[in-house]
């Protein structure tokens, strides 16, 4: 086609373009002036008498149809070209009936070249071998007359691994084509089978990069796909698993392996056909014989067939068995506490009681969800908590006193509060009803009153017999003092009981702590493994969940632990620097992060407080500040007042109303302000700073300007300079670990589920794990497992009697050096913390962070290497 282009222009184009043009030759000379003449574009080979248009079509037709023969003969004809001009050439051929085709001169060497382009050469073997084999004949040789038998028989092969159509097509072509050399039908099948490998090693590597088993059956029920993870699933024997194996064979296998659970095999496989048969897509779990979960999900395919993949979701199933033993535990906590409670939506609906409220007011716990409380109060109960209700909507805390209802009609009498339940931007979510029983205090202050009325009545008789007799005045003031006495006792015994209530709501907050953090536990290990999008999702939103609850419930352990009277402060003379330094330290790094800027006046005055309590309050201060402030600074300084010093803390935040500043103390409270509706926050922060200064004799104070910033305060006595605790400053010399990898981890818990959690989380570390119940087993595993660990991790509580403490001393025997080692509790106490530091160990509280507990090990591991 070029040549004749490069010709037609040549001879036609460039002589008519001058002639036209009357262009001189000069212009349009595209050759020297000494070529030969027989070049001349209108005379080309000496060819002279025709007209220009004759002799241009003449010679670019005469070379387009030269090159065209020249380049067909020289180069290889293509598969599709021979197909079409067989088409053409043998049109008889057209017309052979199938008996004709079957009974060609196709030899089985022929069909074993076909098959090898699409099955591979030892795929092919073994299946000419199984066809033998049925047929109890020998191995066919290359060179016999392939049967009928066989014809088909290589046909549905081609048909597992290319399809029905194909497969025909490729067949007949080869019957058809015998005529011509065998060669050209290979050539044929090569060309055909390139794509069909390609798309073939495309589709077996993506299955075999799926973490699921999988498996492919077409529409004769016939194995056609699957990967590596489905074999060791199922642990297959060799030979099992191949291309066109029918689905039934494997099923069968999987019902012997018992698979299916028992029953009849044949009755297992129908159903299991049956399911395929119904082309309808299909989930379930299913138990296998070694306790595994297996979750099967099946789907047709459009053009026929059916995909099935498995997961293993045992850890999965596991972990949900352990949130439902946790959810169980938190309820038998809530329905021991003695306090009636009840959690109601906006619209008065109740969400949630515990057993106490239930039995009180004779309730279905089950059924109640949804019901709204004036249904089920009288109606003289609910107009009397209707003011209540209405404010607690609003936002505003309730408290209140009121009847209970009683099954034999003796009187009981309640202390009601109502708890509004904040959102985020300060919406109302629902509000807690708590009912706290007060019969007793109740009844001392009606003998109190009764009391009072007949002591007036009685100093008035004797006032009226002062003048008759001295001697009754002063049996009077005897009786007097013994009844002032009894009322004082009375009361004693009232606030006392207060108490014991308050006592028991912190200790019942801090065994919530227990099943959280086995639960926190089983998160971050299954964290750590990666399943598909939607579960990775479910185990984000269950951290997200339980990193909630364990924040709302450490903060209310430390509200009741400050209201029962549990913590005991420690106040001494000690320097301010250390302090304002270290939560310098602290605020540097998270200001940074919110592009805020950070500024800190240091002062070397001695103060007499807590150390540590004080540290918390400006904390929080700090705390508040950061969350609040989008842009600016935020500053930490102090000020001389007399003898006292002001601590501040400045920031250039959002601000707050001036009939609002009480409410930030208040637990649960945040103020509605849109500038910082999306911080979160549970609203206890400032209630917890504010018993802390009430305990240690603090004045708090703020001052703020909405839009501008805020200023919280707090005013510490100075101390004595002579009396000067001096601080021991921390070791930080130690470097930095390698990682967990191989180290070798004890770890000692008397709880079950603490043990499975923590194993899991640690092996996920590339730990090797022991775990032990007490220290007699714990020496017992390590004796017969020659076990040497690298760190001990040990529970505080192990039992009644024992402790952790106990258990690293009897532990400690066995080594000749020390092991560094990590005690575990939720005991906060002074005397706690001292029994650990005694032996050397760390402490770390419950609930464990897993980012705090691996930086502990790091570090202690760390130390012991270098050392």
């Amino acid at each position: 086609m070029i040549a004749g282009m490069i010709l037609w222009a040549y001879t036609l184009v460039l002589p008519t373009t001058r002639a036209a043009l009357d262009i001189p030759y000069a212009l349009t000379d595209l050759i020297p002036s000494d070529t030969p003449s027989w070049l001349e574009p209108t005379a080309l080979f000496g060819i002279t008498g025709l007209d220009p248009l004759t002799h241009g079509v003449f010679w670019s037709l005469f070379f387009n149809l030269f090159f065209f023969i020249f380049i067909s003969r020289i180069s290889r004809s293509r598969l599709v070209d021979r197909i079409q001009a067989t088409a053409f050439i043998n049109v008889h051929n057209k017309d052979i009936s199938d008996q004709s085709r079957l009974f060609g001169h196709v030899t089985v060497e022929d069909l074993e070249m076909l098959s090898e382009r699409f099955l591979g050469a030892s795929r092919t073997r073994h299946a000419f071998t199984g066809f033998a084999l049925q047929r109890g004949d020998h191995y066919p040789l290359p060179g016999d007359k392939a049967s009928p038998e066989l014809i088909q028989y290589t046909e549905r092969m081609l048909a597992g691994a290319i399809g029905a159509s194909s497969a025909r097509i490729v067949m007949d072509s080869t019957l058809r084509g015998k005529t011509m050399m065998i060669g050209d039908v290979v050539t044929i099948v090569d060309e055909a089978s390139k794509a069909l490998r390609f798309n073939r090693s495309l589709l077996q590597s993506t299955i075999e990069n799926i973490g699921l088993g999988i498996s492919v059956v077409d529409q004769q029920m016939r194995l056609v796909a699957w990967n590596r993870k489905y074999i060791e699933m199922f642990n297959y024997p060799d030979g099992l698993i191949c291309i066109g194996r029918p689905i039934e064979d494997v099923f069968r296998h999987n019902a012997k392996q018992g698979e299916y659970g028992p029953g009849d095999i044949n009755e297992h496989i129908k159903a299991r056909i049956a399911l395929l048969l119904d082309n309808n897509p299909h989930s379930y779990e299913r138990m296998r014989p070694d306790g595994s979960v297996l979750q099967i999900r099946g789907n047709p395919m459009p053009n026929g067939g059916y995909v099935n993949t498995y997961m293993d979701i045992t850890d999965h199933k596991a972990i949900e068995e352990a949130l439902r033993e946790s959810e169980q535990n938190i309820r038998i906590y809530t329905d021991n506490v003695p306090v009636l409670i009840a959690y109601l939506d906006p619209q008065m609906r109740y969400l949630f009681i515990n057993k106490a409220y239930a039995d009180v007011f004779g309730l279905d716990r089950h059924r109640v969800a949804g019901i709204p409380c004036y249904s089920v109060l009288t109606r003289e109960e609910y107009e009397y908590r209707r003011y209540y209700i209405d404010k607690a909507l609003s936002g505003e805390r309730q408290r209140f006193e009121t009847k209970l209802p009683t099954k034999d009609g003796s009187d009981r009498f309640a202390e009601v509060t109502y708890i509004p339940h904040m959102g985020e931007h300060g919406d109302l979510l629902g509000y807690f009803t708590l009912y706290q029983d007060i019969t007793e205090r109740r009844i001392a202050e009606l003998a109190l009153q009764e009391t009072n009325e007949n002591l007036e009545q009685r100093v008035r008789e004797r006032t009226q017999a002062l003048s008759v007799v001295n001697k009754e005045l002063r049996k009077e003031n005897t009786i007097r003092a013994l009844i002032e006495d009894e009322l004082r006792q009375a009361k004693s015994d009232a606030e006392a009981a207060n108490l014991g209530k308050t006592r028991f709501l912190a200790a019942a907050s801090h065994d919530l702590l227990q099943p959280l953090n086995a639960a926190r536990l089983f998160i971050s290990a299954l964290a750590q493994k990666t399943y598909e999008p939607d579960v990775n999702q479910l185990v984000e939103n269950l951290d997200g969940s339980l990193r909630a609850a364990e924040e709302l419930i450490t903060t209310i352990l430390d509200i009741s632990k400050l209201d029962a009277g549990a913590l005991e402060p420690s106040p001494s003379h000690f320097s301010l620097s250390n302090l304002i330094n270290n939560l310098s330290t602290e605020f540097k790094a998270l200001a940074s992060e919110r592009n805020l800027e950070y500024r800190y006046v240091c002062s070397k005055q001695v103060i007499y407080s807590d150390p540590k309590l004080l540290r918390r309050v400006l904390q929080n201060f700090l705390s508040n500040a950061m969350r609040y402030t989008k842009t600016g600074k935020v500053l930490l300084g102090a000020r001389r007042e007399g003898h006292y010093l002001r601590l501040e803390v400045w920031d250039t935040g959002v601000g707050i109303a001036e009939n609002k500043i009480k409410e930030v103390f208040e637990e649960f409270k945040r103020i509605d302000n849109p500038r910082h509706s999306e911080v979160k926050g549970l609203g206890l922060g400032l209630a917890i700073t504010e018993r802390i200064a009430r305990m240690l004799g603090h004045d708090i104070n703020v001052r703020s300007w909405p839009g501008k910033g805020s200023v919280f305060s707090v005013r510490v006595p100075l101390g004595d300079p002579a009396l000067e605790v001096k601080s021991k400053p921390e070791k930080r010399g130690w470097i930095r670990s390698k990682g967990l990898n191989g180290i070798h981890v004890l770890v000692i818990d008397n709880e079950p589920k603490i043990l499975e959690g923590m194993n899991a989380l640690l092996e996920g570390w590339s730990c090797h794990v022991l775990t032990a119940l007490n220290a007699d087993s714990a020496e017992q595993a390590i004796r017969e497992r020659n076990f040497t660990p690298d760190i001990i991790l040990a529970d505080y509580h192990l039992s009644d009697v024992h402790t952790g403490v106990m258990a690293l001393e009897q532990l400690s025997e066995l080594w000749r050096q020390p092991v560094p080692s990590i005690v575990i509790t939720a005991d906060r106490t002074e005397a706690v913390k001292d029994e650990i530091e005694q032996i050397g160990a760390q402490l770390l509280t419950k609930p464990i962070k897993p980012a705090a507990l691996r930086a502990m090990i790091n570090k202690l591991i760390a130390q012991n290497r270098e050392e």
